[in-house]
């Protein structure tokens, strides 16, 4: 440190400077302005109550969030959820952000119905899944109110596959007098098909072998 020599005592002084004084120096001088009532007081500041900022909307909060994509789309930059669809708050409640937007922007979405994204299904080269890049889409443009069974079958899980398929893993076509609907349902609520001349196969192998088990007992 530089040393200063106080005004007042002349003394060396090494460290805070008040005025060109030394802290002792410093009180003593403050002390003499109040008695002989020449210290300035104190302006008193004044208050000046701040702007309230302006309320976000929850689409302008999810909009802060996002960054242009590929294709038009919109991607959100917020909370994922676990399958990879961005997800914002309403009330403290958590809401799946593509479906505030579209709710702010076009309408209800009809009961019994879901959204799909557009962009997801006319990409080919999108495997899909919680990766996949248009989940976070929040492009009102690129959501479609679909059908469960309608948004599965976009998709490119294995259901979606299976469903497609005109033949069995035997070949047999899943034509309506060979195509048996299960009780089982699939998550997407659409019962579960069973090719009708695998299942006569596999009962006449059972029925062959249970006579040739008795045959084997009687003996």
């Amino acid at each position: 440190m530089s040393a200063w020599n106080c005004e007042d005592c002349r003394r060396e002084v090494i460290g805070k400077i008040r005025r060109g004084r030394c802290q002792p120096c410093y009180r003593k001088h403050l002390a003499q302005l109040r008695e002989s009532g020449s210290e300035a007081p104190a302006q008193p500041r004044k208050y000046r109550p701040r702007k309230p900022l302006p309320r976000l909307t929850v689409v302008d909060r999810i909009f802060r969030h996002t960054t242009p994509g590929w294709g038009g789309c919109v991607l959100y930059t917020g909370h994922l959820s676990a399958q990879g669809y961005g997800v914002s708050t309403v009330a403290g409640q958590p809401a799946g952000a593509h479906r505030l937007v579209y709710l702010s922007l076009v309408g209800e979405i009809p009961d019994g119905l879901m959204l799909d994204h557009v962009c997801h299904s006319s990409d080919a080269d999108c495997v899909g899944g919680p990766t996949c890049i248009h989940r976070r889409c929040v492009n009102p443009n690129h959501l479609e109110p679909v059908t469960p069974a309608e948004n599965n079958m976009r998709g490119r899980s294995r259901s979606a596959e299976n469903f497609l398929k005109t033949h069995c893993m035997h070949g047999h076509p899943f034509t309506p007098e060979n195509t048996q609907l299960l009780k089982r349902l699939r998550h997407d609520g659409q019962p579960q098909r069973r090719c009708r001349e695998c299942r006569r196969i596999a009962n006449r192998k059972w029925a062959r072998g249970t006579r040739k088990q008795r045959r084997r007992q009687g003996a």
